[in-house]
């Protein structure tokens, strides 16, 4: 055989495995890019997921609204709800104020007046006289709205006020027009139509303030 046709085809050979070799580095080269692999940060950076790992969670969730945390309902306000407040004249007792169920409302000498603060705080006094709650417009007949107020409760309860006091029902009343309350312990007081204590109707031993 010639020898420059020996050493062409030998040349054409080597070309041949080179090629072979070449070839799937630069379509790798070339899907990859110029720069060559992401590294990982480059990925993370980008969104990608890495191997092992879990996708990062989105804060929004995955309808991309954010969750509100979940919160336990709150124990309703301990009292006696009323839609109003009335003054009515009753025998042996003269001015009283009522609620919009007839109870008889009363006020309590330990609260505060300036500014407005129950002292009726604990179960003990809580079990027998319960705050007078609004929740909403209250009604007034024959009272001036200048002296009623309310007063945020520990419980989140609103109290009405009267005169700067701080407005209570008897439980032991059990009922309209009764007032069993009427000076105990010489600190409970049936409320007037201007939110001073009501002294009549005393009980045996009662000392008036």
């Amino acid at each position: 055989m010639d020898p420059e046709k020996a050493l062409l085809r030998r040349g054409l050979g080597v070309f041949a495995v080179l090629a072979l070799l070449i070839l799937p580095t630069y379509v790798t080269y070339t899907k990859l890019g110029h720069d060559g692999p992401r590294s990982i940060a480059d990925q993370v950076r980008q969104g990608a997921s890495i191997p092992g790992q879990s996708p990062p969670v989105s804060a929004a969730g995955p309808t991309g609204t954010a969750t509100p945390r979940s919160s336990a309902a709150l124990p309703a306000p301990k009292g006696f709800t009323t839609r109003s407040l009335r003054s009515r004249t009753v025998e042996h007792m003269g001015s009283v104020v009522v609620d919009s169920d007839g109870w008889t409302l009363y006020r309590f000498d330990r609260d505060g007046s300036n500014p407005p603060t129950s002292k009726c705080l604990d179960s003990a006094c809580l079990k027998a006289w319960q705050p007078i709650l609004v929740n909403g417009e209250l009604a007034l007949f024959g009272i001036d709205r200048a002296k009623v107020g309310t007063i945020t409760r520990p419980d989140g309860g609103q109290q009405v006020t009267l005169g700067g006091s701080p407005l209570y029902g008897f439980v032991r009343d059990g009922g309209p027009g009764r007032w069993n309350g009427q000076a105990l312990t010489n600190t409970w007081w049936v409320v007037q139509a201007n939110g001073e204590r009501n002294l009549s109707g005393l009980p045996p031993g009662a000392v008036p303030p």
